[in-house]
């Protein structure tokens, strides 16, 4: 009896490490003051958010003092989520000109560029590192909408959380590009403008 209790217990035990081990997080936070461009579009039954901007990892962040991206997409039918950032090369992010803007990068050249997939399986979340690749998106301006935003947002999408401060002005616009091989449109969700203060801190499963 004594050594079934101890077995029910080890069992219990490696199955609350085992959990514990899953749901470990680590985190990037980002901050920007400058030019960003945003887009939301679906490829290959996946809805991604690519997000580019002028920023850098300190706080507070001057303008133009480095560039960053990152991205969300959910697959439609395998149900796997994918986060990625990281700094990329301020020439790979080009924001001149706040009518047009323009991304060519491949994060499997950035050093410290994270992505991580993962799935729900059997009541655990499961996670691989990937998939790297080119990203090139091409931002046009087309104002028919502009706005001023200021707002705190808290998102959870899978296991990944962000908690994201935006200051900024934006104007709509239109994009056009490749993710990962796959080209893209967007003519409703795109927005590009300047950040006066945003912050992003993001977690993810270690």
């Amino acid at each position: 009896m004594r050594g079934m209790l101890q077995a029910t217990l080890a069992v219990a035990l490696l199955l609350l490490i085992q959990q514990s081990a899953a749901y470990a997080q680590s985190s990037s936070t980002y901050n920007a003051s400058g030019a960003y461009a945003e887009s939301r579009f679906k490829v290959n039954n996946s809805y991604v958010t690519l997000f580019a901007a002028r920023g850098c990892v300190a706080n507070p962040c001057a303008t133009n003092s480095g560039t960053f991206i990152y991205l969300f997409a959910v697959n439609d039918d395998t149900h796997m989520v994918t986060q990625g950032d990281g700094v990329i090369p301020d020439s790979a992010f080009q924001a001149n000109n706040l009518q047009h803007m323009s991304l060519i990068v491949d994060t499997s050249q950035v050093p410290g560029f994270h992505t991580l997939t993962c799935g729900f399986v059997s009541g655990v979340w499961n996670c691989s590192n990937g998939p790297f690749g080119v990203m090139q998106a091409d931002w046009q301006a087309t104002d028919q909408a502009s706005s001023t935003d200021k707002e705190d947002t808290d998102t959870t999408i899978g296991p990944f959380t962000a908690k994201t401060h935006t200051d900024r002005k934006s104007t709509s616009g239109l994009a056009t590009g490749t993710f990962l091989g796959t080209a893209f449109s967007d003519n409703s969700s795109t927005t590009l403008g300047t950040n006066k203060a945003h912050s992003s801190s993001i977690n993810r499963p270690q």
